[in-house]
């Protein structure tokens, strides 16, 4: 390996062991064998050596994505799949890497969701809506990471005839049953109290604006309280981006089990349940 390659490996083995934040040149040359000095011949900082490696797997994936075959839907779609679970099989470093760098370099992340719907649009031959592409898209990731990590066998015929039924099939269900339907949530009793405003006016930010364009001093601001005030309760963005998910989670959660009906059988539930 030339000069240049050693530090883009020694990088990869440091920033998939490693976080992003933990992660120095010096220990980058100092695994790759070079003078400290070297690397800026290469690369003015970390972060521009931390976006090289997003762009070498985003690469990657989109020259993968080239290779999809058959000659039916089903057929491509399954090929789609094996495609994702081979990217992740070969680049099972980068692909840890991008996982870290996908929120705090968005546009990468916009970048392999562009290549990745292109490529189903292709395959079903239309435009897809938000909610397929949440559907499909969500539904490989999860099982391509989850299964992945956990060393499971895959059941593409399984998942394919999941994803290629779930939406094209026709519904007979009596829908307006499910939608007309009382739906109860539950609520927090005492939300008056200034964490819970923190957390309030946070996922307002979250969900208007991308993880690293939102600031603290922003939401204190529309709070009406100090920064201090702020980390007497959470330690860090982070962790206050982690309490908002949690939050949602279990309202999310609460939400299925309250409105569980007994009456429904399986398919209707699922249904409601999507709704």
């Amino acid at each position: 390996m030339n000069t240049k390659e050693r530090i883009v490996e020694a990088a990869i083995e440091l920033f998939y062991e490693v976080p992003y934040g933990e992660v120095s040149l010096l220990q980058i040359s100092k695994n790759a064998k070079v003078s400290n000095g070297i690397i800026y011949k290469y690369f003015k900082n970390k972060e521009e050596l931390f976006k090289y490696l997003l762009e070498m797997i985003s690469e990657r994936v989109e020259k993968k994505l080239e290779n999809i075959s058959g000659e039916s839907i089903e057929e491509k779609l399954k090929s789609y799949i094996y495609l994702n679970i081979e990217i992740t099989q070969e680049e099972r470093k980068l692909i840890k890497i991008f996982r870290e760098g996908q929120y705090k370099f968005i546009d990468y992340e916009k970048r392999i969701k562009k290549a990745y719907l292109k490529k189903l649009e292709e395959i079903f031959e239309r435009k897809l809506n938000e909610f397929e592409v949440m559907y499909i898209l969500g539904s490989i990731r999860f099982i391509n990471i989850s299964y992945h990590s956990r060393n499971m066998k895959y059941d593409v015929d399984f998942l394919v005839k999941s994803l290629f039924n779930g939406f094209t099939d026709t519904c007979t269900r009596d829908l307006e049953k499910i939608y007309n339907s009382n739906l109860y949530k539950r609520i927090i009793l005492n939300k008056d109290n200034l964490k819970h405003t923190f957390i309030e006016k946070g996922e307002e930010f979250f969900g208007s604006y991308e993880y690293h364009d939102v600031k603290i001093k922003d939401i204190t601001k529309r709070v009406d309280c100090s920064i201090g005030m702020f980390y007497t309760y959470f330690q860090s963005k982070e962790e206050f981006l982690i309490e908002i998910v949690e939050k949602l989670k279990k309202e999310i959660l609460f939400l299925i089990k309250d409105n569980y009906i007994e009456e429904l059988d399986i398919n209707e539930l699922h249904i409601m349940y999507l709704y």
